[in-house]
């Protein structure tokens, strides 16, 4: 999609949808590891930084844990990578 318009209006529809899932399911830790990932790397002037500090405490609360279960070990070192970025 090369038309800046259009490749808004669909980042806008993803950015809403993903956001109406976790307002259902917010204690799903791959939702918010996705829409952190997305509002680390979306470029500032788009506005959707917003929920990165509630989202990364989130993150680092679920992933404290030693016994950490199959997705939890993926998404650990891949966050602790983007958040220090």
């Amino acid at each position: 999609v090369l038309d800046p318009v259009r490749k808004l209006f669909y980042f806008n529809k993803g950015k809403n949808f993903l956001n109406e899932l976790i307002e259902s399911k917010h204690q799903d830790l791959e939702l918010r590891f996705l829409r952190y990932c997305a509002q680390k790397k979306t470029p500032s002037f788009l506005n959707y930084k917003n929920e990165l500090e509630t989202d990364e405490a989130f993150i680092n609360s679920k992933l404290k844990k030693d016994n950490r279960n199959k997705t939890e070990q993926f998404i650990y070192p891949i966050f602790n990578k983007i958040k220090d970025e």
